[in-house]
């Protein structure tokens, strides 16, 4: 990968690392589908305001309106549905198991990829990479795993299919939007999914309860402006040049990160599973972005 590309991913890893807990908090006093509902609008109103302040041209109209099933179809899949499934899980499972299971996109994406997408099939080195990078993430919730955080069957696959949607949503990028721009992706993708997200709110429960304390604010704003509209800019920029296998692999950082900044600020105890966990997800990395060179380098190049 470039280091335009490197900078992009590491970004992804360090934003979404306290994600997990953010949501945690959140689901504690309101519903997933209000939580998700806040975390789409802000998301969708900051990338509204960067369009406006830093494009001349805005909206792209001409180039996405043979396209609003699409971008309603990857509102869905890419965020409406696994933010809803994952907030929910996260209800009846910690938030370290849901951010492992998490961890399971880059497989499913991987597998999917063989078969839809000619330029990231799966390889015997991209396979090795992927299952070493995965079997860090296990290793850094081994007591955890222990301890019986994993006893609700609905949670833990709620957070699967989660990842299966991400996995296909994108294929679907990678395949239908290179002459997208990432903002503008984002911008529609995040105004389907709030749309989306509200009419279920509005329709499943009865009355909507809205947050009230200060720290729940907090969670939506971050989860909304940094973990949703920023880093989904960094990240469909990542699919769109090094292709959704590579791009998924992000999933792997969080755990690790989120254990060490836990360390680091809280002075929690760190045993030898986070320095093996993280040193197998880097090497992981490594063996998948090893001598890779994507096919249409030259192409961007001036």
């Amino acid at each position: 990968m470039s280091s335009k590309d490197w900078f992009r991913f590491w970004a992804c890893g360090l934003i979404w690392s306290t994600s997990f807990l953010w949501i945690k908090i959140a689901v504690g006093e309101i519903s997933p589908f209000v939580l998700v509902g806040f975390r789409t609008l802000f998301a969708f109103t900051g990338m509204l305001i960067f369009i406006l302040v830093g494009r001349s041209t805005v909206f792209e109209w001409k180039k996405v309106k043979a396209q609003l099933a699409l971008f309603a179809l990857i509102g869905f899949l890419n965020v409406a549905l696994p933010f809803v499934l994952i907030s929910w899980g996260e209800q009846y499972i910690s938030s370290g198991v849901a951010s492992t299971l998490n961890s399971t996109t880059p497989l499913f994406t991987a597998i999917l990829a063989t078969f839809l997408l000619q330029e990231d099939r799966l390889t015997n080195r991209k396979f090795l990479g992927l299952l070493i990078g995965f079997a860090g993430v296990v290793v850094l919730f081994l007591p955890e795993f222990r301890n019986g955080s994993t006893n609700n069957i609905l949670g833990l696959v709620a957070v699967l299919v989660a990842s299966l949607s991400y996995g296909i949503s994108g294929i679907l990028i990678k395949r239908h939007t290179q002459g997208i721009s990432s903002e503008i992706l984002v911008l529609y993708q995040f105004g389907f999914a709030s749309l989306i997200t509200w009419a279920a709110a509005f329709i499943i429960e009865n009355p909507v309860g809205f947050p009230k304390q200060p720290l729940i604010w907090t969670a939506l704003v971050w989860l909304g402006l940094l973990a949703s509209s920023l880093a989904s800019w960094f990240y469909f920029g990542l699919i769109k040049s090094v292709g959704p296998t590579r791009a998924t692999m992000v999933t792997y950082v969080p755990p690790f990160i989120g254990l060490l900044l836990g360390g680091i600020v809280l002075h929690e105890k760190l045993g030898w599973q986070v320095w093996l966990g993280g040193l197998m997800i880097v090497a992981g990395i490594a063996v998948v972005n090893d001598k890779y060179k994507p096919k249409n380098r030259k192409m961007v190049k001036k």
